[in-house]
């Protein structure tokens, strides 16, 4: 065969309408898989807090396991019985101090830490806010508020009993008075949770709306729980002693932190 008569064939290139039909279903496959992905990202946020509140809660319920039966101290930092937080179970003045927010030696001097000398468990890691410090943005390393009624004050205008001894904890019993949640970013300060058992306002601290617009909770059992918040007015609380009337997240946490009178 004479070569000079041979047709080589010659490779067929994509048109234009066969690229954006595959441009497009790419388009849809991210479109069905990044929420997945998303998705799992969230979970796995939300079980690794969970995990961080079983720990310090556990840690929490050692304490009184080593002191008596009595509570680990949860005093805000402005009591003038707490310099420096040196009698509570964390240290450091979140607001007063945006320092103390990256100081890790703060956590180090709270009376909790020596039963679990893990940094890494005081934050969520849903905990996206920044501290500004010399011109950069830095991470906050702790997330969690504890119950003002466990051996804190009493932030309600009638008299409420404030837990001091494990066996107090009877009204709610131990498997419904919270201990630690995520607090929000605007709010938390020390690490006193402080909350009126009673009215229909935010008075001092106010819960975070990171998973999936609720927060993590423990129980002074030592379980702990993700809450979603039911009222749209919780995700959007901006300042301290904002009202919500019939709120059914408000009612519901003050049922894990009120302690009747006596």
């Amino acid at each position: 065969m004479d070569p000079r008569n041979t047709v080589t064939p010659r490779g067929r290139a994509f048109t234009l309408i066969e690229l954006l039909v595959v441009v497009a279903i790419i388009s849809i496959l991210a479109g069905l898989l990044l929420p997945a992905l998303g998705q799992a990202k969230a979970k796995g946020s939300r079980t690794r807090c969970l995990s961080n509140l079983r720990q310090l809660t556990l840690c929490w319920i050692l304490y009184a396991d080593d002191n008596q039966d009595r509570l680990i101290g949860n005093l805000e930092l402005t009591d003038p019985s707490n310099p420096l937080g040196r009698n509570s179970w964390i240290t450091g003045d979140l607001v007063r101090n945006p320092a103390d927010a990256t100081n890790d030696a703060l956590l180090s001097a709270g009376l909790l830490f020596r039963y679990n000398q893990v940094v890494a468990i005081y934050r969520c890691p849903s905990d996206t806010a920044r501290v500004f410090l010399a011109g950069r943005r830095f991470p906050r390393n702790r997330s969690y508020s504890m119950n003002c009624m466990m051996n804190g004050r009493n932030h309600s205008p009638t008299t409420h009993r404030v837990n001091v001894r494990a066996e107090e904890i009877r009204h709610p019993g131990p498997s419904e008075a919270f201990v630690l949640l995520d607090e929000n970013e605007k709010s938390i300060d020390d690490g006193h949770f402080g909350l009126n058992a009673e009215g229909n306002a935010w008075v001092n601290n106010w819960p975070a709306s990171w998973h999936t617009v609720g927060a993590n909770i423990s129980f002074a059992d030592g379980h702990a729980e993700a809450w979603r918040w039911l009222d749209p007015r919780t995700s959007r609380i901006a300042r301290q002693g904002e009202a919500h009337p019939g709120s059914r997240d408000l009612i519901r946490l003050q049922q894990a932190v009120s302690i009747p009178s006596r």
